[in-house]
């Protein structure tokens, strides 16, 4: 069923069309996201401090630390601080999320010091950006699994005071008492918590900290900022006194440590044998030194570092796998001096240091591919850190005594003081500890940091200036076998890559063997040998597997991979084997993987995040040489996660031999590859690991990429504009029903306003037709005939043609029909009503001007809108059917131009009734059409709302809906020319003068007055022959028009003495009743006017033929105009020279008010007629 897009809304001030704009559907792809180069990336990183650091250089500390990061990584990073001591401020962080937020920061890096106040606001600012990921700073830890926090980075408050307190302990105390300057922050109580728990663990006892204000550990020193140190010491000191068995200081705070340590001083020095000892869990080089401990959580660090974590997230979707990085407790004591001057030379860096340096880079199996990847995270970060590698040694196989064959000869250098040569650093994997132990040893002989990728062995912490950074294997085999066990596996199998003689494939087998022995399952059975899978080359590969399938007892229904490659020969193994293994999981992935896991053959695979693995092993031994700085233990774990996805949905696999897991970017350096590609326009794919997306059903479509849901066309963006929906609609789309009726109606319509403009021409000689101004009546008859024609074009099928030809058809339509309305009625204001306006009355080709004007200006309307974007047919389906709309294709262009056009129109319909209204107290009815006009506005406009509550509201039958608003546009189309021609027509063929007028003797004065029963009808005209009156009818049928000698000219005389006419006022009057301009047309027939309503009487003296010379004579006289010469007439065209010369100025052309009597004007100073 078919219903116009464009109905006459015009109707109700309106002539722009309306159509129902299709909802959108969010379809928004859950993968990592990509970028072009570093440069586009944005991260913020909000901190909180107190009135923008007023008390202490922490913050700007850190911000440093983050400036230091942007200029390495080459990202823009907006790093904004919330105060927590204003009440009236940014609100605890929650303007900087928002703005975060709003910027479409692509990463958010937080604190969150007062998770109570800070909860609610953070989460709901994260449910507005979905794919931002969250890192958690310097508070905040306990919340970090609740945020969905990839990690954080920072102290743990509760250790920081755990530690500081064993030192204290060491150093003789026993008795704590912690002091704070502000209660209910959880980082401060954190820490005397942890104090707490190492005197109880020391001394046997079970004192139970909280933070309660009464607890016996509390000391709140003084809550706000401008107290005087001497009073706060004099307290506190006071507090000392009262308590004899405190010898133990813990200042939880920086800001409170002098007070601390002077009350402690007066109290000895008042009882000599009372001693303290103090620390602090907030480092500062001022305040260190009046300390015993003090612990550094390294705030340059914390700015730093986590930087550098998002970047790495948002790149390659890789990063540390937390959920705790530690940037502190160092301590510092005066064994550890050093390492405090190193964390304050640390505090002042702005930039990295840019000096060259060299490392020694060992690999004992590059050439897999998983190292491969690693090594382009190493070769980003050496560029990043300016460092080279001073030599490189690929080994495979693995050879220790060759290794350290070439490690001693990059070390000798370094044997000698002052020698060049010697490498700032060690980069090793782990092929074992033999080789682990030896590397170290000799490194650290000439204080050479050695960074190993590989978490193995970092937990015994036995090797000095070692760094473990990567993945833990043996949590690798552990996580792989909780994933087969999920999967009913009772008898796995591990296959590596060599004979176990390498500790990494050895760890993995390891922990998937004891996950399973472990879970107590039964039916258990673990493979007693590792198989090996030459991994370099897969036909030997495939052999090897296949015998296994063929092994006694069965083959193994799970698999686990201990290197993706093996699982490249497992996948070609498996057709034809008869096996059907319940598990294979992977630890890597690899092109191959993915596709395999995209057929169901791999079911899961074990992230190793190899590239995060060799860029923080660089980045790490980098903060080590250039920054003398480190995080505080000695692994940072990467990767670990189990995941049955390579390719979440809206993404399929990429299975093109270029496909890669990292792709270079136009930095330079390493993004995210295109393992997975996004579905195009027009697919989509619902399931994570799709080989292919799939094309949107029939009916349905989107125009987006990484689409995981097709919309139908009758919910989408836009849908109609889809060829797809166009050939969906047109399939369900039923022929258009009662089109041919309306059609046959519309031209019914029209034939009946043709009839109207008939009339108008044939009975414009008579005084009620010429008093509407046939010419400008005729014009909205035309409207009223381009409105009915506007609803045929659309009744047999839309097309781009007859959408446009429907607007213009029905926007010209409504100017011409409003448009004449206005202007004849602005007319009569100017004649009757403004006297500074009747003199410059409006010509005809003044008014058509007017007319023509309008219609132009729609026209440029509609010639705008259809350059830029021409109406078309839409296809659309709603909940009633399925139906068609002419509508733009962009919408903003439909919606703009709909506006403009019905903002238009809506000022020509206000005109109308703004005139009508001036004009209703026109006494002469023949002159006011105020009511009809009126009338026929509010006609329209109930029309148009009609049609529009048949347009636009849901659920009405599609058939009743197309014909209630066509039916709409023909009524409004008749209904004004039937209201303003109706009547008068009528009266001009239908009405009769009173029978009482009749045999009336031309040859005397006619004297109409009020209520005499030989009056004409006031307001009537009469076509008059020798003194019969005749009725309009046998005028016109007869074609009676006065005698030739006499044109259709009379002269009016009103006075109140009837016996003397020539002391009333004296008047040309012309065809239309109107006073006769000299530059008008001549009047061809008679006209009578009528006079005052009230008292004056009408007087009409009717010359016979051969007595004009005589009246006009007579008239001179009466008006003292002198002799004069005969007259000449004219009947058509030209001037009528009634009187050659001047006719008196005194009474001619000058009537009062209440005559309903066109006036003339002054015309070159004297008033000719």
């Amino acid at each position: 069923m078919r219903v116009s897009g464009i109905p006459a809304i015009w109707l109700a001030i309106l002539c722009a069309a309306g159509i129902a704009v299709a909802q959108s559907i969010q379809q928004t792809p859950t993968t990592a996201r990509l970028f072009k180069s570093s440069a586009d990336l944005r991260i913020t990183v909000v901190g909180h401090g107190y009135n923008s650091g007023k008390y202490t250089d922490f913050w700007p500390t850190l911000w440093r630390g983050i400036n230091a990061a942007s200029n390495l990584l080459g990202v823009t990073i907006w790093a904004p601080l919330y105060d927590t001591a204003s009440t009236t401020g940014t609100g605890y962080g929650i303007q900087e999320w928002a703005e975060a937020v709003a910027n479409k920061t692509d990463g958010l890096v937080t604190t969150l010091n007062d998770a109570a106040s800070q909860l609610t606001p953070i989460k709901s600012n994260l449910l507005a950006a979905p794919n931002m990921p969250l890192l958690l700073y310097n508070s905040g830890v306990n919340y970090s699994s609740v945020l969905n926090s990839f990690a954080y980075v920072g102290q743990v408050d509760w250790q920081a005071g755990f530690m500081v307190g064993k030192e204290l302990i060491k150093r003789g105390g026993t008795r704590l008492v912690c002091v704070f300057r502000t209660l209910g922050r959880v980082d401060f109580q954190d820490r005397c918590a942890g104090a707490v728990a190492a005197f109880n663990l020391a001394f046997g006892r079970n004192d139970v900290y909280s933070s309660a204000t009464s607890n016996q550990f509390n000391y709140l020193m003084g809550t706000t900022e401008n107290i005087p140190i001497l009073n706060l010491m004099d307290t506190f000191q006071s507090y000392l006194t009262s308590n004899p068995t405190i010898d133990t200081i813990l200042s939880t705070q920086q800001q409170v440590v002098r007070a601390a340590v002077g009350a402690a001083g007066n109290t000895t020095a008042i009882a000599p044998s009372r001693k303290f000892v103090q620390g602090v869990v907030d480092y500062n080089a001022d305040v260190a030194p009046l300390v015993d401990v003090a612990a550094h959580q390294q705030t340059w660090l914390q700015g730093f570092v986590p930087s550098i974590y998002m970047y790495l997230k948002l790149m390659v979707n890789e990063t540390i796998s937390g959920p705790v990085v530690s940037s502190g407790p160092l301590l510092i004591t005066s064994d550890t001096k050093a390492a405090g001057q190193a964390a304050v030379d640390l505090e002042k860096l702005d930039v990295v240091p840019s000096n060259s340096t060299s490392v020694v880079y060992f690999n004992h199996f590059f050439g897999l591919d998983v190292l491969g990847q690693q090594g382009l995270g190493v070769q980003d970060a050496m560029k990043m850190w300016s460092m080279t590698f001073q030599n490189k040694y690929i080994s495979t196989p693995y050879s220790l005594a060759d290794w350290k064959t070439k490690l001693d000869s990059q070390l000798a250098p370094c044997a000698s003081a002052g020698a060049t040569g010697c490498p700032a650093g060690i980069l090793t994997t782990d092929p074992g500890d033999d080789w682990l132990n030896y590397a170290t040893m000799r490194a650290a002989l000439y204080n050479i940091s050695v960074a190993i990728i590989g978490t193995r062995g970092a937990s015994a912490n036995t090797r000095l200036n070692a760094l473990y950074v990567g993945s833990d294997d043996y949590q690798i085999g552990w996580d792989a076998a909780q994933a087969m066990l999920s999967r009913g596996v009772t008898k796995p199998i591990c296959m590596t890559i060599d004979d176990l003689t390498t500790a990494t494939t050895q760890a993995r087998c390891q922990g998937m063997a004891a996950a399973f022995t472990a879970s107590g399952a039964a039916g258990i059975t673990v493979a007693s040998s590792y198989i090996r899978v030459d991994a370099y080359n897969t036909p030997t590969g495939v052999l090897v597997i296949q015998g296994v399938f063929k092994q006694s007892g069965g083959a193994p229904d799970g698999y686990f991979c201990t290197n993706e490659l093996i699982c490249t020969a497992l996948v070609q193994a498996l057709p034809g084997s008869g096996v059907s293994p319940k598990a294979v999981i992977s630890a890597g992935i690899s092109k191959e993987v993915a596709v395999a896991m995209g057929q169901g053959v791999v079911t899961e695979y074990v992230d190793v995040s190899p590239y995060a693995a060799g860029f923080l092993a660089i980045t790490n031994l980098g903060m080590k040489i250039k920054l003398n700085a480190g995080l505080i233990g000695n692994s940072v774990t990467v990767g670990g996660s189990v995941r049955n996805w390579v390719c979440p949905p809206g993404y399929s696999i990429n299975s093109a031999s270029t496909a890669k897991p990292y792709k270079p970017t136009a930095s330079g350096l390493t993004g995210y590859g295109d393992f997975c590609v996004p579905c195009t326009s027009g697919t989509y794919t619902a399931a994570a690991n799709a080989l292919a997306c799939g094309t949107c059903p029939f009916g349905t479509f989107t125009t987006k990429t990484g689409t995981t849901k097709c919309a139908t066309c009758v919910q989408g963006d836009n849908g109609a504009d889809q060829a797809v929906c166009q050939a969906y609609f047109l399939s369900l789309e039923q022929k258009p029903q009662g089109t041919a009726g309306l059609a046959a109606l519309a031209a019914v319509s029209m034939l009946g306003e043709i009839g109207f403009g008939v009339a108008l021409m044939a009975l414009q000689r008579f005084p009620i037709i010429r008093a509407a101004t046939p010419a400008l009546s005729i014009l909205i008859t035309v409207g009223a005939n381009l409105g009915c024609l506007s609803v045929i074009v659309l009744q047999f099928g839309l097309s781009k043609a007859t959408c446009s030809a429907h607007l213009w058809l029905l926007c010209t339509g409504f100017s011409l029909i409003v448009t004449p309305a206005v202007v004849k009625n602005y007319r009569l204001y100017k004649i009757f009503f403004n006297p500074k306006l009747r003199g410059n009355a409006l010509s005809m080709g003044t008014m058509l001007t007017y007319v023509g004007g309008v219609v132009v200006g729609e026209w440029i309307l509609l010639a705008l809108w259809m350059g830029i974007d021409a109406p078309s047919p839409k296809k659309l389906q709603d909940s009633t059917g399925a139906f068609s709309v002419c509508s733009s294709q962009k919408i903003s262009v439909q919606t703009g131009f709909s506006i403009a056009l019905i903002m238009y129109n809506a000022l020509l319909l206000i005109a109308a009734v703004i005139v009508a209204t001036l004009t209703k107290n026109i006494k002469d009815k023949q002159f006011s059409e105020s009511f009809y006009v009126i009338f026929s506005s509010a006609g329209m406009f109930f029309c148009g709302i009609i049609a529009i509550a048949a347009g636009f509201m849901p659920n009405i039958d599609l058939i009743a809906r197309w014909s209630i608003v066509h039916l709409c546009i023909i009524v409004g189309s008749l209904i004004t020319p039937a209201i303003l021609f109706g009547s008068r027509i009528k009266s001009a063929i239908f009405e009769k003068v009173s029978e009482d007028n009749a045999g009336i003797d031309v040859k005397k004065p006619l004297i109409f007055a009020k209520g005499k029963t030989n009056s004409v009808h006031v307001g009537v005209a009469a076509a008059m022959l020798e003194g019969n009156v005749l009725t309009r009818w046998v005028g016109v049928t007869a074609s009676l028009l006065m005698p030739s000698p006499i044109p259709g000219v009379v002269f009016l005389i009103i006075s109140k003495d009837p016996e003397h006419p020539e002391k009333g006022d004296y008047y040309l009057l012309g065809r239309d009743g109107y006073m006769l301009d000299p530059k008008a047309e001549d009047a061809e027939n008679l006209v009578l006017v009528k006079g005052k309503a009230e008292k004056t009487r009408l007087v009409l003296q009717l010359p016979g033929e051969g007595q004009l010379p005589a009246w006009c004579e007579a008239i001179s006289r009466a008006t003292g105009g002198g002799a004069t010469n005969n007259p000449t007439l004219s009947g058509s065209g030209g001037t009528a020279n009634v009187v050659n010369g001047v006719v008196g100025k005194s009474t001619v052309g000058r009537t009062k008010r209440e005559h309903s009597i066109r006036e003339t004007t002054n015309l070159d100073g004297d008033e000719q007629v």
